[in-house]
């Protein structure tokens, strides 16, 4: 995989875009989002078992409908993890859209079982994958 990191010093909603490649080393169709957040003070739930992150509602605007994956990777750079959130699956699963938000933002919670590493990797691929199937071949004739 390869990361696309924009030149950028305005917050766009999209920190990087990850590439991926097949078994031949071909790139493959569609991107994988990334919205990176990195603190030295990372707010936990009462339990400690979830990471509590504030979302704005112009970013929840974009993100809500993008066809393909969003996710959000929160570095606590105490402990040198990160964490990820895939965003549309939590939004679809909670409900929540733009739409009917009362606030400017909301909190997510973020498993802290949820460690970013290579075989987190795999699996944001392979949903992309799966989200090519369903949309299906595209015919441009």
């Amino acid at each position: 995989m390869q990361l696309y990191v924009p030149n950028t010093t305005a917050d766009y909603g999209y920190d990087g875009a990850i590439h991926t490649f097949n078994e031949n080393g071909e790139v493959e169709n569609a991107q994988i989002f990334v919205q990176l957040k990195a603190s030295d003070k990372i707010k936990r739930s009462a339990d400690g078992s979830t990471i509590r992150f504030r979302i704005e509602r112009k970013d929840i605007r974009l993100w809500q409908d993008e066809p393909f994956p969003v996710y959000l990777v929160v570095f606590d750079a105490k402990t040198e993890r990160a964490y990820w959130l895939y965003l549309q699956r939590y939004f679809q699963t909670n409900e929540i859209r733009v739409a009917t938000m009362r606030g400017n933002s909301i909190i997510v919670g973020i498993s802290m079982k949820r460690v970013v590493n290579a075989s987190t990797m795999r699996r944001w691929r392979a949903h992309k994958q799966t989200l090519l199937k369903k949309l299906g071949a595209i015919n441009h004739a």
